[in-house]
């Protein structure tokens, strides 16, 4: 990772301390992706050496800061952390993936008309429900899924007994 930015408190930024960190938080691309970039803070006040871990990813921004009596020691605990931290992330973001329902099995226990496969996969864009009605009614699916702009919930448009018909789908 080339984004790592080191600030010294009351300590100069050696290049053994720049080497040692840079080889620490080098490598936490394969526990969060787009990491944007990593802020360390290293303070050091008479016996207190602090080292504040800030990284910027897409979506969220994470803040490690741990205290030893040895700067080297400060860094490899606010390394431990920040991957720890990281990983329960990650372990949580997957957990969210294998726990939601597929869109079919939505519909069919809302008792909407099933689907031909259950590979169907469906991508759903934001956009107002009068351009999601025109869409469904142009192409020739059995219906559209789209983003409400105004709700920002998802819905689904169908056609039942010759009428088109706008629902929205409750996830869980």
């Amino acid at each position: 990772m080339e984004n790592i930015k080191i600030v010294g408190r009351h300590v100069k930024i050696t290049d053994a301390i720049s080497d040692y960190v840079n080889k620490r938080f080098g490598g936490m691309e394969k526990y969060v992706h787009n990491i944007i970039s990593v802020q360390v803070i290293l303070e050091v006040n008479k016996y207190r050496h602090s080292a504040e871990v800030i990284l910027y990813s897409n979506k969220k921004i994470f803040k490690i800061k741990e205290v030893d009596k040895d700067l080297y020691v400060a860094i490899d605990k606010s390394a431990n952390r920040i991957k720890e931290l990281l990983i329960r992330h990650k372990e949580k973001i997957v957990s969210l993936k294998k726990h939601r329902k597929k869109v079919s099995e939505i519909f069919v226990d809302k008792q909407y008309d099933s689907f031909d496969s259950e590979e169907t996969v469906i991508y759903a864009q934001k956009m107002i429900r009068a351009d999601a009605i025109k869409m469904f009614e142009e192409g020739r699916e059995n219906f559209f899924v789209f983003i409400d702009k105004e709700t920002e919930k998802l819905n689904i448009v169908y056609k039942k007994n010759n009428f088109v018909k706008v629902a929205q789908i409750e996830t869980y």
